[in-house]
């Protein structure tokens, strides 16, 4: 009984044996034909069939540790194609794939390295042009494909982009309110602190507006807030030179008005809707 069941052991064992071999044999019969199958894919244009003889190939790598140099044909070709369908991401992570499944740095991979960096800074350049002419929204999703990679400490590119644009647009709402109060001075501080060309454009007519008002009061030989109210009596030339001083330096404007005008002697004084600097 026991010399029936080791030779029903051994039986199975030959069949399970005779199936590995077959596999494996059957494996590399398919694996010397996939190169071949995957030229003539290549050379009719069908992508689609190239790419899954590729998979198929990258698949049996475990019989040849040496990749064959015809993974790469319809990975470049398919990358290419993603890029001029307008999908960048797909374009960028192919291109990536095919960069690391180089096994030796060849002209070939130094090629497809220059690619994939012109593509990355083509997608960069029309992302920055798309972020200054205001299209945040759009900058935004030309980043997408960048910002996996580029991620550093200091946070992602789009991460950065959305808190300038949103500082911009709350100081371009603090400008607004400071406007209406004639608040002449904060309103130029205020306008300054724009650094986004598209706010900074969107502002210009503002800026016009705030400067006509400090130049209309610097010109006064004598400034009062009415007829018979309280009188500039610190020279406005010199004021208004000390307060851009300050403002230049980085000081805020309200303070930088503050100090000019203490700093030639003055104090400052609520002059009805205006605020004056009298000795």
């Amino acid at each position: 009984m026991a010399g029936r069941s080791h030779q029903q052991l051994r039986f199975w064992a030959l069949i399970v044996l005779a199936l590995v071999a077959t596999v494996i044999a059957g494996g590399h019969l398919w694996k010397r034909q996939l190169p071949e199958r995957l030229r003539q894919a290549f050379r009719a244009g069908d992508l689609l069939a190239c790419m899954h003889y590729s998979e198929q190939l990258t698949a049996l790598q475990w019989l040849n540790p040496e990749p064959p140099r015809e993974l790469a044909l319809c990975r470049r070709a398919m990358a290419l194609r993603h890029w001029q369908n307008g999908d960048p991401a797909a374009a960028l992570a192919l291109q990536q794939d095919l960069i690391n499944s180089s096994s030796e740095q060849d002209l070939l991979q130094q090629q497809d390295q220059r690619q994939l960096l012109r593509w990355r800074n083509e997608l960069l350049s029309k992302a920055m042009s798309a972020f200054k002419t205001g299209e945040i929204d759009a900058a935004i999703r030309l980043l997408e494909p960048l910002d996996a990679k580029d991620a550093t400490a200091g946070g992602k590119l789009s991460d950065q982009w959305r808190e300038s644009w949103e500082r911009n647009r709350l100081e371009h709402q603090r400008l607004q309110r400071l406007v209406k109060q004639e608040s002449w001075w904060e309103a130029l501080g205020s306008l300054n602190r724009l650094d986004h060309p598209w706010w900074q454009q969107q502002t210009a007519s503002i800026r016009k507006e705030v400067e006509a008002a400090i130049a209309s009061i610097d010109n006064r030989p004598e400034h009062t807030s009415h007829g018979d109210g309280p009188t500039h009596t610190v020279p406005e030339l010199e004021l208004n030179a000390a307060v851009n001083q300050r403002i230049e330096q980085g000081m805020e404007a309200w303070s930088a008005f503050e100090a000019a005008c203490t700093a030639l002697g003055g104090r400052v004084v609520e002059a009805g809707p205006e605020t004056i600097c009298q000795r």
